[in-house]
């Protein structure tokens, strides 16, 4: 009889999707190890997460720069003349993109010495932007 009532049907279903959305977006914050949640300003969440690392040595940076540094980790195992050499991608203090190889840190992706990282992290960036993920 309940379900014959469009109203309630609705309702139910958009209850339903909102509960799901919610342990959704509390899965995906538990997994990104995100602790803080107070309302702050965005450049004191870029501070409070750019210092010169995190818990393992992992410098954070956004979730697509993280997506793209796997991949340039990734390619970079296949190739053995760059197996043994560490990358990183980082947030500064002013929001923009540090990549760190090894211990030594690069504003743009132009200034990399090495020509093989220089272009594996450009195939990264463009898989990425082409969804080929």
């Amino acid at each position: 009889m309940l379900a014959s009532n469009p109203l309630i049907v609705v309702g139910v279903f958009f209850l339903i999707l909102f509960f799901a959305a919610l342990i959704f977006g509390l899965v995906m914050q538990r997994r990104k190890g995100a602790s803080d949640t107070s309302a702050s300003s965005s450049a004191d969440w870029v501070s409070s997460i750019s210092g010169p690392s995190t818990a393992g040595g992992e410098r954070m940076a956004s979730l697509i720069s993280e997506t793209i540094e796997d991949l340039v980790r990734e390619r970079m195992q296949k190739d053995p003349t760059l197996q043994g050499q560490k990358i990183d991608f980082g947030t500064s203090s002013d929001g923009t993109l540090e990549i760190w190889i090894d211990d030594e840190r690069y504003l743009d992706v132009a200034a990399i010495p090495n020509e093989k990282i220089r272009a594996i992290i450009q195939e990264a960036v463009k898989a990425y932007n082409e969804g080929n993920v």
